[in-house]
């Protein structure tokens, strides 16, 4: 007896509709968590009287809590399972968004939004990324690439959000994001499910009889244990280029709008260049996707570094012309959308599965703290040195470029796996 790869009635492997549940989950939890803080942010400081530096700090809180609790997720995800995790997560930000909608004192304010980013580490990208590496080997990339999108889609619910705190102010706008996160987050986690062998099903939609998915489902993870992730060199050189991702990524989200107002360009015309890239780095990461299941996810994964460092450069000397932006438009969607496409398939092709989400907690989570002094540093130096955002974004090249020994030693040095599928190293 052969078990069935499709859902009976559509003819489509279930793995995808997890993929497309993480889509819709990132839209909505990471397009109210983060594109939309900045929506809220004058109407609480207008309305509250507390100065943008000090709600500002809320956010920096988020990153640097999520930084640290990563570790911490991963190590529930891998034990208690992501759909578990993700249920969590889900009430934690939409609880949160209540607690926020009626804050009366700034301690409050920090309170929620710890809250509201300790449920978005559970609730939405993580847990569903260690599910997808447990339902796709060979398409990996393709799946997680469909994943990210939705955080690009998440850009476009700052419009519609920007409307509903004009008409029902900053407090009815944060109720009805936590109406958004509760519908669904919970339909996405519902869908979710950990591994697609208790479903009897194959990673990729593979057929396969019966009693080759009973002997298959006790083994179904693979790879290393933490302690001996931990013990590799090729550990230690990923989170040397995951701090230098880190660095790059908070300075150029945080930085890239008031760096193109220096450089002679107006507000709506930074606001419109940076929509233009959202629209852009969406199309990539799907297409990047596909073709880094055909190359090599590994090989784009250390390719991803020299395009995001050339991209900064090329960002760091356009000036007042739309024009001079194209460089660093094709150069940099390039290269950040396949690390966003590989940087989570990259750990479970190195490490395994087994300890996947946990591996990849204690990676995301040193890197984002690590990172996190890159708006800092970007600021000061734009402030206090000759040339402005010019220099900062040269740093940011800089620090991007130093990585590129650090991923083709990784690789170079990565374990090797001795209870790893055959399927698993194709596309890899």
């Amino acid at each position: 007896m052969t078990t069935g790869a499709r859902v009976p009635g559509t003819g489509l492997f279930y793995g995808w509709y997890i993929v497309g549940a993480a889509t819709l989950n990132g839209a909505a939890i990471i397009g109210m968590t983060i594109y939309g803080f900045g929506v809220f942010l004058p109407s609480i400081r207008d309305d509250m009287g507390w100065s943008t530096a000090a709600i500002a700090f809320g956010f920096t809180l988020q990153r640097i809590e999520n930084g640290l609790f990563s570790p911490l997720v991963g190590y529930a995800t891998d034990r208690a399972g992501p759909r578990r995790v993700t249920f969590i997560g889900v009430t934690l930000v939409g609880g949160g968004f209540l607690l926020l909608a009626s804050v009366q004192h700034l301690w409050q304010f920090y309170v929620a939004a710890i809250i509201v980013s300790f449920g978005q580490s559970m609730g939405s990208l993580g847990p569903f990324g260690a599910a997808i590496m447990h339902w796709f080997r060979r398409h990996r990339a393709r799946a997680v690439s469909f994943m990210m999108a939705g955080t690009g889609l998440g850009a476009f619910t700052v419009y519609p959000l920007n409307l509903i705190v004009e008409a029902w102010g900053w407090r009815g706008a944060l109720v009805a994001a936590a109406g958004l996160v509760f519908i669904v987050g919970y339909a996405s986690a519902f869908i979710l499910r950990d591994r697609p062998e208790p479903m009897g099903l194959q990673p990729d939609g593979a057929m396969e009889t019966a009693e080759e998915v009973a002997a298959r489902a006790a083994t179904s993870s693979y790879g290393l244990s933490v302690g001996q992730a931990l013990k590799s060199y090729a550990f230690w050189l990923l989170l040397g280029a995951w701090i230098a991702f880190g660095f790059t990524n908070l300075t150029w989200v945080a930085l890239q709008f008031p760096a193109l107002k220096e450089k002679g360009f107006s507000s709506n015309e930074a606001g419109l260049a940076i929509s233009a890239y959202g629209i852009m780095i969406i199309i990539m990461r799907v297409l990047l996707g596909i073709v880094g299941d055909r190359i090599g996810r590994r090989r784009m994964f250390i390719i991803a570094f020299p395009l995001q460092a050339a991209g900064m450069a090329a960002f760091a000397l356009a000036h007042d012309h739309a024009l001079q932006l194209v460089p660093y438009y094709l150069i940099f969607s390039v290269g950040h959308s396949m690390y966003v496409v590989t940087s989570q398939t990259v750990v479970a092709d190195y490490f395994g599965t087994r300890r996947f989400a946990t591996i990849r907690g204690w990676l995301g989570g040193i890197g984002s703290v690590g990172g996190a002094s890159g708006p800092v540093v970007g600021a000061w130096v734009a402030e206090s040195v000759a040339g402005g955002y010019t220099t900062t974004f040269a740093i940011v090249a800089a620090v991007c470029a130093v990585a590129i020994p650090f991923v083709i030693l990784a690789d170079l040095l990565r374990p090797r796996l001795e209870d790893e599928p055959m399927a698993a190293t194709i596309g890899a």
